[in-house]
This record gives structure tokens, C-alpha cells and sequence, in this order.
């Protein structure tokens, strides 16, 4: 029997980097390498938010040519080898699962796995769900042709989701609260206090124990959206539950961050880009090997003229480096294609 990784939720800041190379890239050259567009804009996606549950992993998982069994985050699980009970689970259940299987399979796959969280009873310890039976929340199904994926997608946990028996303890996390942001990947940044302010919530009052009559804390919030045929997920944890403080978001000075755009837009004019251009470029052409040379030169000459500016605005020069830095990249790629 084959296991099918789940793989990692990554991180705020990863998905920020990915999306925007993502956008950024325009394929390959003649030799292969490719071509990326520092200039090009960066999507506004919507992503819903669903709580994240410490339990573990598991996987309920239907082939064709293996049948039914359980999976955790690592293996294949057995009755003889299992992990928190799932795979007893899943046994006790297989008239159900095997049913339910049967009418979704088609020629077009041959292998579906719900992914979710088993969670509740004396799985973990310090959370609300704790005080909650052991159920299984799935928060996403993979459908495979042999090892390719052929689509994915959220679970729905209305009662009309067949994902959803509450009789023998199926709750799609979709069933439960969840949000909606909308996130511009031009100044991602600018949604750090909304995300803190969400998980702090969730962390305080766990939703889904409460929906269970139960009272304690939560873990987090998982974000997902689709965009460009994939599907972009990460996670904001509490205090409580990081393990280590880079993993929680940092708050951000949203007034800051407006006032250091607002310099970058007064400094990175097109006459001292001018300037630059012909003291780092002299012979008029052009390479984005030197651009670090370009950085440089204006940041030297916006320190020498605009010095009074900063203090008046209350401005360090290392808080505002990166919107110089970003507002002279698009000059720069805007003249390399006239």
C-alpha cells in the first residue's frame, strides 16, 4: 500500500516569496534559463482561513487497487501499528468509507485521499478539543492518477458534503468558523495585525470545542487560496503553540509603512534615476548585473540630499531602504525595455 505525503504548510513569509516569483516569472530563454520580471504586479488573492487543530495528522485513503486503509503524516498505519487509534477508526467504520468511496471514483483517478486532523480525547494535551471525543476533521482531498495529482480540493462541511457524519464523528473543518482576507502580494505586509489579530482570537477561544460546548484555547489558523492551478496554503500559530518566536507573525506600524512609501515615491524621482543611470551606465547599456551599483548610487545621493527629510518625517534610512530599493527596480526594468 502506497503513502501519500501531505507534504508542509508553509509560512506567511514563504508563500509571500513563492507567490512573488510566481508572478515575476516569464519562462525561459533560448539556453534554458529562466526569465523573471522584477516589474511585473503581483496578484490580490482571496484566501479563506479555517481553524487549525492540534491533533494529528491522518489520511483516510481509497485505491482501487488496494482498497481502504489509514495513513499518518509519515506511514501507513495498520490495527497492529497505529497511531492514536485512527486506523481502528477507519476500520470500525469501513462499510461507511467504502460506500462513500464508491460513488465519487471514476475512470479519471484511481486513488483519493481525505487529509485531515484526528484530534480530541488524549491526543494531545492544553487545548480545548481536548475535552472533546477523538473525532476526525478533514480539511482536504487529493484525488491521484497513479502518483500524478489530478485535482484537489476543500472539503465542504455543509450537511450536504458527504465528507460530513457527525454520527460517527466526520466534521470537516469548513463546518466550523472560518474568514476571509483579501491579500495584496504588491504589500503583503500590510495584513500582519489583521492575521495576529485573527489567530489571538482563535488562540483565546478555540471555535471548535466551542461548537462542542467546551471552553480552551486553540492553535492557530490555516490560510488557503488557489491561483495560476495551484493551490497556496499557510499557517499563523499563536504564541502558545510556536515553536519558536520566528514563527509567529510580527506586528507591523501600518502608519510606517505608509509614511516610508510615501518617501520612496518623493526620493526615487525620474531625474535622479536619470542621474544614476548614466553615472553607473555611461556607454547607455543597461545590465541587471550591475543594478546592485545602481542601489547603491541612489542610496548614497538620497542620504546626501534627502537627509533633512528623514529626521522631519522621523525616518531611518533602514526603514525606508526597501521601498528606495523596490521603487528603483521598477525604474530600472521599465527603461530596459524601451
Amino acid at each position: 500500500m502506497q503513502h501519500y505525503n501531505f507534504g508542509s504548510i508553509e509560512q506567511f513569509r514563504s508563500i509571500c516569496k513563492q507567490i512573488k516569483m510566481e508572478a515575476e516569472y516569464q519562462g525561459k530563454d533560448a539556453d534554458g534559463n529562466a526569465i523573471y520580471d522584477l516589474n511585473a504586479p503581483k496578484p490580490v488573492l482571496t484566501f479563506t482561513g479555517t481553524v487549525k487543530l492540534h491533533g494529528t495528522n491522518a489520511a483516510v485513503v481509497y485505491s482501487k487497487e488496494h482498497g481502504l486503509y489509514a495513513q499518518s503524516r509519515e506511514r501507513v498505519l495498520s490495527i497492529e501499528s497505529d497511531n492514536a487509534g485512527f486506523a481502528f477508526y477507519v476500520e470500525s467504520n469501513r462499510e461507511y468509507f467504502e460506500n462513500k468511496f464508491a460513488q465519487i471514483m471514476t475512470d479519471d483517478y484511481d486513488t483519493v485521499v481525505i487529509y485531515g486532523e484526528w484530534a480530541g480525547g488524549n491526543i494531545q494535551k492544553g487545548v480545548g478539543i481536548c475535552n472533546v471525543p477523538k473525532k476526525f476533521y478533514p480539511f482536504l482531498m487529493k484525488y491521484f492518477k497513479g502518483d500524478e495529482l489530478f485535482l484537489q480540493e476543500i472539503p465542504y462541511g455543509g450537511n450536504d458534503g458527504w465528507c460530513a457524519n457527525s454520527s460517527i464523528g466526520i466534521h470537516p473543518i469548513t463546518k466550523f468558523d472560518n474568514f476571509k482576507m483579501d491579500i495584496d502580494f504588491n504589500h503583503p505586509e500590510l495584513v500582519q495585525n489583521e492575521l495576529i489579530r485573527i489567530t489571538e482570537e482563535v488562540e483565546h477561544e478555540c471555535p471548535v470545542a466551542k461548537a462542542f460546548g467546551h471552553s480552551g484555547i486553540g492553535e492557530g489558523v490555516v490560510w488557503t487560496a488557489d491561483w495560476n492551478g495551484k493551490q497556496y496554503r499557510f499557517k499563523v500559530k499563536g504564541e502558545k503553540h510556536s515553536s519558536s518566536k520566528v514563527k509567529t507573525l510580527a506586528s507591523v506600524d501600518t502608519d510606517k509603512i505608509e509614511s516610508c512609501q510615501k518617501f520612496a515615491e518623493y526620493a526615487v524621482t525620474e531625474s535622479r534615476f536619470e542621474q544614476a543611470l548614466q553615472a553607473v551606465f555611461p556607454d547607455g547599456n543597461l545590465d541587471v548585473k550591475q543594478i546592485g551599483v545602481l542601489l547603491k548610487w541612489m542610496n548614497t545621493d538620497i542620504i546626501k540630499e534627502e537627509m533633512d527629510t528623514l529626521v522631519a518625517n522621523n525616518l531611518e534610512f533602514k526603514e525606508v531602504a526597501k521601498y528606495i530599493a523596490d521603487a528603483t527596480k521598477k525604474m530600472f526594468f521599465e527603461h530596459s525595455k524601451l
